[in-house]
C-alpha cells in the first residue's frame, strides 16, 4: 500500500506539473515555434501577394537561389558585415576602457554607474529619432557644434551622404550598445580576484601585463559572451535603421533585415522574404559556431 499510493503521489505531481506547463508551452509554441515552422513553409512556396493565384505553390529551393544571386541581397550582406563588425568591435573597445575605469574606486562611481545605463535604456526607435535630430542638416546640435568651433562653414550631410551615413548608423548603434557591454564586462572584472593581480605585481609585471596574463583570461568567458550577443543583435538590426536611414541614402545603409523587410512588406513576396530571412539565421548561427571555434577551447578557457 505505501508504494501504491507513493507512485500514486508522482503521478499526481506529475499531472500537476504538466497541467502548469502546458499553458506555457502553447504561449511559446503560438508566437514562437509556429511562426517560424510557417515561415520555413513559406520559404520553400511561391508567396506573392501581388499574384495571388500562385500562392501555395511548390518551388523548392528557387526562392533561396533568388535570394542569394540577388545583387540587392549581397550588396546588404557586404553592409551588413561592415555595419555588425564595426559595432562590435568599437563597442568592446569603448566598453572595456569605460568597465576599466568604473572598476577603480573614485568619488561619484555609482552617479556614474547609473548614467551610463541611459543610452540602454532608451527604446531602440526613441534612440533613432534622437540620433536622426541630432544629424540633421539644418537643426541638428553636431553641426551647431561643430560650426560654433569654428570647424566647418557649411552644414554637413550627415545622413544624405552615401560615404558618412553609415558611420552615423554605427555611432548611433555604438552609443546604445556600449552600456550593457560596459555593465557585462564591469561584473566580470569584478570577480578577478586581487590575490592574483598582486602576485602578479609582485613578480614583476607591468598594467598591461597584469591585464594581459590575468584579467584578460579570467574574464575571457564573459567577453566571449558578450561579443556573441552583440554581434547576433546587430546582425538583425532593424529599427535604427528603418528609423533613422530606411536604407539610404539608396542603399548605403541597406542591411540585411532592412532588405528583408522591403522583400515582404514592400514588394510583398513573403516567399522570398522568409528565404532570406533563413539565410541571415544560417549566417548568424555560423558566426557564432566560428566563435567558438576561435576562441574558446572548453573548461572555461578562452583563446
Amino acid at each position: 500500500m505505501p508504494r501504491k499510493r507513493e507512485n500514486a503521489l508522482i503521478k499526481s505531481e506529475r499531472r500537476f506539473g504538466l497541467a502548469l506547463v502546458t499553458p506555457s508551452f502553447f504561449l511559446v509554441f503560438s508566437i514562437i515555434i509556429f511562426p517560424i515552422l510557417f515561415s520555413l513553409y513559406i520559404s520553400f512556396h511561391s508567396w506573392n501577394w501581388k499574384r495571388p493565384q500562385t500562392i501555395g505553390r511548390f518551388i523548392g529551393l528557387t526562392n533561396y537561389i533568388n535570394a542569394i544571386t540577388n545583387k540587392f541581397f549581397v550588396d546588404s550582406l557586404r553592409t551588413t558585415f561592415i555595419f555588425a563588425f564595426s559595432t562590435v568591435f568599437l563597442t568592446f573597445i569603448m566598453a572595456m576602457a569605460i568597465a576599466l575605469v568604473l572598476n577603480t574606486d573614485f568619488r561619484g562611481r555609482g552617479v556614474v554607474r547609473s548614467i551610463l545605463l541611459i543610452p540602454w535604456a532608451i527604446p531602440a526607435v526613441s534612440n533613432a529619432v534622437l540620433w536622426q535630430w541630432a544629424f540633421d542638416a539644418d537643426y541638428g546640435w553636431i553641426n551647431g557644434i561643430l560650426r560654433s568651433l569654428h570647424l566647418i562653414s557649411e552644414p554637413i550631410q550627415w545622413l544624405s551622404r552615401g560615404d558618412l551615413a553609415l558611420g552615423c548608423v554605427i555611432f548611433a548603434s555604438v552609443w546604445k550598445g556600449v552600456p550593457f557591454t560596459a555593465i557585462v564586462l564591469l561584473a566580470a572584472l569584478q570577480t578577478v580576484p586581487k590575490a592574483l593581480t598582486e602576485a602578479a605585481r609582485i613578480d614583476g609585471a607591468g598594467r598591461w601585463g597584469v591585464f594581459k596574463n590575468v584579467t584578460l583570461p579570467w574574464i575571457s568567458t564573459s567577453i566571449l559572451v558578450v561579443n556573441i550577443l552583440n554581434t547576433v543583435w546587430t546582425f538583425q538590426s532593424f529599427a535604427l535603421i528603418y528609423n533613422l536611414t530606411q536604407g539610404g541614402p539608396g542603399t548605403a545603409t541597406q542591411v540585411l533585415p532592412y532588405f528583408i523587410w522591403i522583400e515582404a512588406f514592400r514588394w510583398m513576396d513573403a516567399g522570398l522574404g522568409s528565404a532570406t530571412a533563413f539565410v541571415l539565421m544560417a549566417i548568424i548561427f555560423v558566426l557564432t559556431a566560428v566563435y567558438f571555434k576561435l576562441f574558446y577551447r572548453g573548461g572555461g578557457e578562452y583563446r
